[in-house]
């Protein structure tokens, strides 16, 4: 498969990077979780950050500001982007430590630490004369961006994956039966949100219904397997990861009608990286006039 990275302007990477601070500033709480003795779970299994100092924590904070201002702007975002991400991981591992996970932050935390990684990349090329190629583009800010791409398809890929692996290659036939979970899933979200009583009643009986419909069951959790496992093709041209990122944000739309979990940050960074709504304004603007 030849991939064919989408040449960026300026303006759109400036962009692309100031909208994925945003992201990651709403993401990072303002002060680290304090909980009694519980069991660390993902990251934290590997380090335990459950006794660092609060004052640490907050004093790396304070400098996320600043940081955003290198991350922006082109010649010093690879130093925003390393700042960024160890502000991000490390507020991941600390919530991990406290034996919490939150989901929903993972694919930002991706996106900005192949940004680092793909600065760092390009840092290297450059210091050995490496030439251009499909991994090292011919600047950091393309660099980084198509790194964030990449690893992001790749997550989604890895996901579908392990989806099968885990199944025993079987998460199709069984689908009518995640139907099942997902109505005890409904049935218990939200309660603390008496509101939204409404949302959780619908998400019940889109479940239940599907359960009791093994073809449609299929279709549904199914259809989303095979996104996952085709999400290398995303990355042929600009056009397929504005497809590729309009199909996964309909899957996440889904998802949230099915299983309440509508994963915001996972469509803001694809609308970000893949959709790049900058970009078809411009080009929209170009066509009308």
């Amino acid at each position: 498969m030849i991939f064919d990275p989408p040449d960026w302007a300026t303006y759109e990477l400036a962009i692309m990077r100031g909208l994925l601070f945003l992201v990651l500033v709403r993401m990072i709480p303002s002060a680290p979780p304090r909980q009694g003795p519980t069991r660390p779970v993902g990251l934290a299994r590997l380090i335990d950050l459950s006794g660092l100092d609060g004052r640490i924590y907050a004093a790396l904070r304070v400098g996320l500001a600043p940081a955003g201002v290198l991350f922006v702007i082109a010649a010093t975002a690879p130093f925003g982007a390393a700042y960024l991400a160890i502000v991000v991981v490390l507020s991941v591992t600390l919530e991990s430590s406290q034996g919490s996970m939150d989901h929903g932050r993972h694919l930002p935390m991706v996106a900005v630490v192949a940004q680092f990684a793909g600065g760092v990349g390009y840092g290297l090329a450059d210091l050995l004369d490496w030439q251009p190629s499909s991994l090292i583009l011919h600047d950091a800010g393309r660099t980084m961006t198509w790194w964030t791409v990449q690893a992001t398809m790749a997550a989604y890929f890895v996901s579908g994956v392990s989806k099968l692996a885990r199944s025993g290659f079987m998460w199709v036939g069984e689908a009518h039966h995640l139907a099942v979970t997902t109505v005890a899933r409904a049935e218990t979200g939200l309660l603390d949100q008496p509101r939204r009583t409404d949302r959780r009643d619908r998400a019940a009986r889109i479940a239940g219904g599907l359960s009791s419909h093994r073809l449609i069951a299929m279709l549904v959790f199914g259809g989303g397997l095979w996104l996952e496992l085709a999400a290398p093709f995303a990355l042929v041209n600009r056009v397929t990861l504005l497809v590729g990122g309009l199909a996964f944000i309909a899957l996440h739309r889904s998802i949230g009608v099915f299983l309440l979990l509508p994963f915001r940050r996972y469509q803001w960074t694809l609308l970000i990286f893949f959709v790049n709504v900058p970009y078809l304004v411009v080009e929209a603007v170009g066509l009308l006039g």
